[in-house]
């Protein structure tokens, strides 16, 4: 998993690489990680990761614009928030956000967080159980797009359809 992390004071980024290499030894989830105290420049490498931590309070550019940027090619990316600033928690809910730390509260939220992360990893990796009469087919979680009803039955739409 490539996890990049974009905050300002490079110290609290140092805290979050140590707190998500802890979590992920006890999930045994290999991790590449890497850290940015420029929102342009993580924004050049976006598309490398699947979890981003952003700062809300970066230098050069706001966490809004990362958003936007980052939403306009890839809704999948889980976009983790970092900040102080309440009000802005409100802003940001349009980009689709995993999770928000509060600073205030910033280990007990990034603990959770982080585990919360690889939790979600080992469902995507349970299947999903489809019957088609008496027969059972496994269709792994990130494979389906949508579920249809009508009436009494169910119809699953996949990437590779049933």
């Amino acid at each position: 998993m490539n996890i990049a992390i974009g905050v300002k004071n490079f110290n609290i980024s140092l805290i979050i690489q140590e707190e998500i290499l802890k979590i992920s030894q006890k999930f045994t989830v290999p991790v590449n990680i890497s850290i940015f105290t420029n929102g342009i420049e993580l924004l050049i490498e976006k598309n490398k990761f699947d979890i981003i931590f952003i700062d809300t309070d970066l230098n050069d550019i706001n966490s809004i614009q990362i958003s936007n940027c980052i939403r306009l090619t890839d809704n999948m990316k889980k976009l983790i928030f970092i900040s102080d600033e309440d009000e802005l928690i409100f802003n940001l809910l349009k980009y689709q956000p995993y999770r928000f730390i509060r600073k205030r509260y910033f280990k007990s939220e990034l603990n959770e967080a982080i585990i919360s992360i690889f939790k979600s990893l080992q469902d995507v990796n349970k299947p999903f159980i489809c019957r088609n009469g008496n027969i059972k087919i496994p269709v792994n979680l990130n494979e389906i797009y949508f579920f249809e009803i009508f009436g009494h039955h169910i119809e699953v739409n996949t990437i590779n359809l049933i």
